[in-house]
């Protein structure tokens, strides 16, 4: 009679080769995973940053261009522009800029990103020469992978058409 010497498993050589293979595929998978997750958290942050600005800024000029006057004093956080009625832009406590047209107010900025240091300086003394310094800085607030978030300083000058 055959006496069978084979076995039906792993021998423990194998099973260290397979969990050693098995541990690198998987550290590898979760550094890709990680790498991506930044990606895209930065990315978001970036765009938030990048319309939100566009928009404020393209609203801004709007007005501007359509305003008669500049109602406001010569320098704060409080910009009143005179459209035959007067729209008032102002900072409130949460990092939003409103925009008062005296019916309704509207935040301009969405809610991803935080508007910090609005300030708005009249300049010139006349209808054709009436310009406003506009000055803020635009974070968002979705964090990055590190705990950083994306930022940017705005400095600009509009003026009446």
């Amino acid at each position: 009679m055959k006496k069978n010497n084979h076995q039906k498993g792993f021998t423990l050589v194998e099973f260290l080769i397979y969990m050693g293979l098995l541990s690198l595929l998987v550290y590898v998978m979760s550094s890709l995973f990680s790498a991506t997750l930044d990606t895209k958290l930065e990315s978001e942050a970036t765009s938030h940053v990048d319309q939100d600005t566009q928009y404020i800024l393209a609203r801004l000029t709007y007005d501007m261009h359509q305003a008669t006057a500049i109602t406001n004093g010569t320098s704060g956080s409080t910009l009143q522009l005179t459209e035959g009625t007067a729209f008032t832009y102002t900072l409130d406590g949460n990092g939003n800029i409103q925009l008062n047209d005296g019916s309704n107010t509207n935040q301009i900025n969405s809610g991803d990103t935080k508007i910090t240091g609005l300030t708005f300086q009249h300049i010139g003394a006349g209808a054709s020469t009436d310009s406003v310094k506009v000055q803020f800085i635009i974070t968002s607030r979705t964090q990055r992978f590190g705990g950083q978030q994306e930022m940017r300083t705005i400095d600009t000058t509009l003026g009446l058409p």
